[in-house]
């Protein structure tokens, strides 16, 4: 008996399921599986084509690599798509020029796609990996930066003599990096501690001043204890105060706290009348806030009420006061009187502002003007520092100036009032060019608001170049303050356009570091920082004496530190302020781009953990040979390098978060091999060091 077939229908047709078909996609050329930052992906274009589609292909890409301009493919539909034009980038931090990559490892490696589907279900897909390294690549910076050390050791002729005491700075006190997870006179020994065990007899410091004139026991008790440890071990202090924008009194103008006499500001009507802050003898203990004082009823009975929050805007939920002459306690220990009793309206308003400097103050105020080009004034960034470190602080009854000084007690602590001249005029603002410098006598004083206390300042006549430096800031510093017998003084200089770049204001074609050394007397010690090691930086064949800043930079500055001072002869004392490894930034070679080259942009360091690539000629090269030209000190900006493991990147202090992995290796005294390694060149030299220092034996620098 024979079956009938079955009959399917045009619905039931419609409702089995159905096989997407795959789109093979072929490339005109095999992409790259390699790329170097900041270079054109490929030299050609690479044109993707589908089998086939159904309707329209539309293509899409995944996995690509971040990139300026960035990997594309266009058409976006067709049968063929083109990839042209690619730049891969690094991270995005780096490339925004706002901070270090969170992974430098070579290579980046992206996973990259790219996809068809058509306009049905059908789809295909071309992959490939994408490996993107660095320019330099690992290789070659840490075979580059090694000769240049092997070659330092060799000038020296391969020995640890003369010795130079060794130092470190100590970040966690740095103002812009201080942080309530480590800041206590405890954490900030387990530094000092660490840097003794790897050999370092000195420990720099850059104080944070704001935290003196707002929060005065606390800060004075966290630096006196903390410096006081250092001598214990027998270790010297230095200070440089002043250095960083808004934290170290530098900033344009005046922050929203600080010193002052007491300073009411009308809001509304006021009726024409003031009324009168005034603070406890022990000062204003409360946050930072703008108080707001309110009329409610003019009586009898005559009441006031009172808010306070950092707009000034709450001027009720302090609750209600009779108003009265003699002084009403708000709260935190600041007052307010109404001397005027009977003239004033319902509805009249003040605001003062109040910080814990035992002070109210009246900032903000408006910044001062100032001009980079052929004429202009000092920025006001400036003249607060100068004016910050100098001035009587009424809640001290000293400057900050002599109340930092006086923590200096032992044989060789130094005293750096100015460190690096045009980064300091350049992050307030200032102009450090020589056009319209004040190169003649200071003739007169303008006024000055240094956070709400009005004072004077140098001349504002020009730029901040280096004749400025040294006739309108250094000398008037030198007798405003009272320097201890005991503490030297002295300046630091950058590489440029401090030490090879002439200056020609009024005919002088010197250097910043030429200028001041000329003009400071020879007990005024001289210091450098130092970052590149290269041999235009470095040794020049017939340096010392003979050399020009187009060779051997570094031994050419000693030199004329050694030779010239306004007392004749040389400086009574040499040093190195900050010293490290190159830091690994991307080179550009490609025009038209504007690749990032700088230490705050860099990617990571020749003695990252990373990389594993630490040489001992590092310490054993740049030691000596600065030592065989003179210098008599050298310390390290990078001190969280002595921790095991803490610093990927960076290694020049610019992460809180490293900065808190250092400190919790130091804390259990785990410290690196580089540590290590220069405690046995300080021992070699005769040094004692702690004891007990363990290193990790996880990956270490």
């Amino acid at each position: 008996m024979r079956l009938a077939a079955p009959v399917l229908s045009l619905t039931s047709l419609a409702s089995l399921p159905l096989c997407a078909a795959t789109i093979i996609v072929t490339a005109s050329t095999p992409p790259p599986t390699t790329a170097t930052v900041y270079v054109p992906y490929s030299p050609t274009a690479i044109t993707f084509t589908a089998s086939s589609c159904s309707g329209t292909c539309n293509w899409t890409m995944t996995g690509a690599p971040p990139g300026d301009p960035p990997f594309a493919l266009s058409p976006a539909t067709g049968t063929t798509t083109t990839l042209s034009g690619a730049v891969p980038d690094g991270c995005s931090t780096f490339d925004s020029n706002a901070g270090p990559c969170p992974n430098a490892l070579e290579p980046m490696v992206s996973s990259v796609s790219v996809n068809v589907m058509d306009s049905g279900t059908n789809s295909g897909a071309y992959a490939w990996t994408i490996n993107v390294y660095w320019n330099p690549t690992q290789a070659q910076f840490t075979a580059t930066q090694n000769g240049y050390l092997a070659q330092m050791v060799s000038y020296v002729g391969n020995t640890l003599k003369p010795s130079l005491a060794t130092g470190g700075n100590l970040i966690v006190a740095n103002p812009q990096f201080r942080s309530l997870n480590y800041d206590s006179s405890a954490q900030w020994a387990v530094w000092i501690r660490a840097m003794a065990a790897s050999g370092m007899s000195v420990v720099w410091i850059y104080p944070d001043v704001e935290c003196y004139i707002n929060n005065r026991a606390s800060c004075m008790l966290l630096y006196s204890s903390t410096i006081s440890y250092a001598h214990g071990l027998k270790m010297s202090v230095r200070l440089s105060p002043g250095f960083y924008n808004s934290e170290s009194c530098g900033d344009a103008g005046c922050p929203a706290r600080g010193i002052g006499p007491p300073v009411s500001t009308c809001t509304s009507s006021c009726s024409g009348y003031s009324i009168t802050p005034t603070t406890v003898p022990t000062g204003y203990s409360g946050a930072v806030k703008i108080y707001c004082v309110k009329v409610s009823t003019v009586g009898p009975p005559a009441d006031f009420e009172w808010g306070a929050n950092t707009a000034g805007t709450d001027c009720s939920s302090g609750g209600t006061h009779l108003i009265s002459s003699s002084p009403t306690l708000l709260n935190s220990g600041l007052s307010v009187a109404f001397p005027n009793v009977g003239h004033y309206t319902s509805g009249d308003s003040w605001t003062m502002t109040a910080a814990q400097n035992g002070l109210v103050s009246a900032c903000p105020v408006t910044s001062h003007a100032f001009n980079q080009g052929t004429s202009g004034t000092y920025q006001s960034g400036v003249a607060d520092w100068y004016y910050c470190l100098t001035a009587t602080i009424p809640a001290l009854g000293n400057s900050v100036t002599n109340v930092l000084l006086n923590l200096l007690t032992a044989p060789g602590d130094v005293f750096v009032p100015i460190h690096e001249p045009t980064t300091q005029a350049q992050l307030w603002g200032g102009g450090v060019q020589p056009v319209a410098c004040a190169t003649g006598p200071q003739t007169g004083a303008v006024p000055v608001l240094c956070n709400g206390e009005l004072g004077s300042a140098p001349t504002t006549t020009g730029n901040t170049c280096p004749q400025d430096w040294l006739t309108n800031f250094w000398t008037p510093f030198n007798t405003s303050v009272l320097i201890p017998g005991n503490v030297t003084v002295g300046t630091t200089f950058d590489y440029s356009p401090e030490m090879d770049t002439p200056q020609q204001p009024t005919g002088i074609n010197q250097t910043y570091a030429a200028y001041f050394s000329a003009n400071l007397p020879h007990t005024v010690h001289m210091g450098m920082d130092l970052y590149n090691w290269s041999p235009g930086y470095t040794t020049a064949a017939s340096c010392p004496g003979t050399c020009a800043p187009s060779g051997g930079t570094y031994p050419y500055t000693i030199n004329q530190f050694q030779t010239t001072s306004s007392g004749g002869g040389g400086h009574d004392g040499i040093f190195v302020q900050e010293f490290g490894p190159t830091a690994w930034t991307v080179t550009n070679s490609i025009s038209g781009l504007s690749a990032p080259n700088s230490l705050s942009c860099a990617i990571i360091g020749i003695q990252s953990c990373s990389w594993s690539s630490f040489d001992p000629n590092f310490y054993a090269g740049a030691l000596s040979y600065l030592a065989s030209y003179g210098a008599d000190s050298a310390a390290q900006y990078a001190s969280e390098t002595l921790a095991a493991c803490a610093p990927v990147y960076p290694d020049n202090g610019l992460s809180i978060a490293v900065i808190a992995t250092a400190t919790g290796n130091m804390s259990t005294q785990h410290y690196s091999s580089d540590s290590q390694c220069l405690a046995s060149i300080e021992r070699a030299w005769g040094r004692n060091t702690i004891s007990g220092a363990t290193v990790s034996g996880s990956t270490i620098h």
